[in-house]
């Protein structure tokens, strides 16, 4: 009874401006629909690609894959805006907060959109691992309860009841980057602070064997980094082996296999800019592996986000369709993007469209109690198929993907590579087996994977970064290009490099607290 009367003492009534925005967006979102063409989503011929499968790679099965599209879309998890919840923050020592009425929010409309498009691919990666680990068996909307309640908006009375809910996500923003409710989040950050809540705190049951790691294409993605959170690595296992029998590229860096020495004459040192080198293998190279079952044991699953920007306004095309070919690959759980000042689900493609999930729709909240009725779980599908032409995309976005064991991190290390080598100069990431030597630094932390001993540095880093946006802002003389992204932060140190005369984007913002 104590519990229900603070939760009411919570609680406030919208005001006029509330309920006419609410409505406003919902108009517009149905308006959005409406327009959508009413025919088939996609002719015999079109490629289409959904979460990592190729539903119409037999021309002869249109009818089939049409309706099968179409049920696994009406199947995903959609999560959006939501009204009447408790006031955010209010756990939280309002003492702390510049604006009192900050803490005063009941409803995330016109600004969490990027928070339910990250909530929406985290469950859908949830979904992917308890279903693969066979932990969960869908066969109706019901099933999928257990993955929901992980999302709902009141968890003020069963803290571990919902340990990804707005409210928890809020107070990370809050405490990591000074972040206030109705500030928009970037696509960095909701992923950060979903992997943050997820591997510090109490999550789903079956998914304690699940990990999150965040990369950024900005900085070398290092593989050494995969393996030391999916594996435990045994020194004392094939320690006497001179020559790996698996040819592992990696086992630690103080069991280097002889594999490397022995193709010493097809691997050369290759300049990818004026200040470091890359390692290059060329194609007469055997593949070398770089999970070995000798020197890895499997310990947990993994959830990788990379965030990647891929131009200043708009995608630039050469990287766009590399994106589109991660984006395709088997373990690959979609995109986290959208368009100018609106946060999208990307969850496939059909030829250059984009097909997407939009939050921007205004709910009922939903708790512990109102949650049991199956009315209320509806609210959690949509029947709104809509495709977005990727061109037009925020160039500002995250690739996600889930890897259940050490076979399907060796075949996404593969394709990687493999996208490395065909698309040369337009490969966009830095992707390296082990730490590069202009990175390492002191040697003891890898510069692109943040452990749990960065969090104090990341906030300090964010109130650095704030003190030197607002000395730019004074100072319009600089030779940087200035860029706004889609959620009104700016984008410094975006040089254009005249010698190769295209644009070569260093992100000197969120870079600094990017990746876990």
């Amino acid at each position: 009874m104590e519990e229900d009367s603070r939760l009411e003492e919570q609680k406030r009534e919208q005001t006029f401006m509330e309920k006419m925005h609410d409505l406003g967006t919902n108009f517009l979102f149905n308006v959005s629909s409406w327009s959508f063409k009413s025919s088939a989503p996609f002719k015999k011929e079109d490629t289409v690609y959904m979460q990592g499968r190729n539903m119409n790679e037999n021309k002869e099965t249109y009818e089939k894959n049409y309706k099968e599209v179409l049920e696994n879309f009406y199947n995903i998890i959609w999560i959006t805006y939501r009204k009447n919840f408790p006031a955010l923050l209010n756990m939280i020592d309002k003492a702390n907060l510049k604006n009192q009425k900050m803490s005063e929010y009941i409803s995330d409309t016109g600004w969490g959109c990027m928070v339910r498009v990250g909530q929406m691919a985290f469950a859908e990666g949830l979904r992917r691992h308890l279903v693969e680990n066979k932990k969960l068996v869908v066969k109706k909307k019901e099933d999928l309860r257990v993955i929901i309640e992980g999302f709902l908006d009141d968890d003020q009375k069963c803290i571990d009841f919902a340990p990804y809910s707005i409210q928890k996500i809020s107070k990370i923003a809050l405490s990591d980057f000074n972040l206030l409710p109705g500030e928009w989040y970037t696509p960095i950050r909701i992923c950060y602070i979903l992997g943050l809540l997820h591997n510090e705190r109490k999550a789903i049951k079956g998914t304690e064997d699940l990990k999150v790691a965040v990369f950024s294409s900005s900085r070398p993605i290092v593989f050494q980094d995969f393996l030391e959170r999916m594996c435990k690595v045994d020194p004392q296992r094939g320690k006497h082996a001179q020559i790996c029998p698996n040819q592992c590229r990696i086992i630690k860096q103080d069991q280097k296999s002889k594999v490397d020495h022995d193709h010493h004459k097809d691997i050369k040192l290759e300049k990818q800019n004026s200040n470091s080198e890359i390692l290059v293998v060329s194609e007469e190279t055997p593949k070398l592996r770089l999970v070995c079952p000798i020197h890895h044991e499997l310990q947990y699953s993994m959830i990788v986000y990379i965030v990647c920007l891929i131009g200043l306004d708009t995608p630039q095309p050469e990287y766009l369709e590399l994106a589109k070919k991660m984006m395709d690959f088997k373990y690959s759980l979609g995109l986290i993007g959208g368009k100018p000042k609106k946060a999208l689900y990307f969850v496939g493609r059909i030829e250059d469209e984009f097909i997407y999930l939009d939050p921007h729709y205004v709910q009922e909240f939903s708790n512990e109690k109102n949650f049991q009725s199956s009315s209320q779980l509806e609210t959690y599908f949509c029947k709104k198929f809509q495709t977005y032409p990727s061109k037009n995309i925020d160039s500002s976005f995250s690739l996600m993907y889930y890897l259940k064991d050490l076979e399907q991190l060796e075949e996404f290390y593969q394709f990687m590579m493999g996208l490395k080598r065909d698309y040369n100069e337009h490969f966009f990431m830095m992707m390296e087996d082990t730490e590069p030597s202009f990175c390492l630094g002191d040697g003891k932390e890898s510069s692109n994977l943040i452990s749990d001993k960065n969090l104090n540095i990341l906030a300090d880093n964010q109130n650095k970064k704030r003190q030197k946006e607002q000395m730019q802002q004074a100072n319009q003389n600089f030779e940087e290009v200035d860029d706004i992204d889609e959620n009104g932060n700016n984008i410094k140190n975006s040089k254009y490099d005249h010698k190769n005369k295209k644009d070569k984007v260093e992100d000197d913002g969120d870079d600094e607290y990017e990746v876990i």
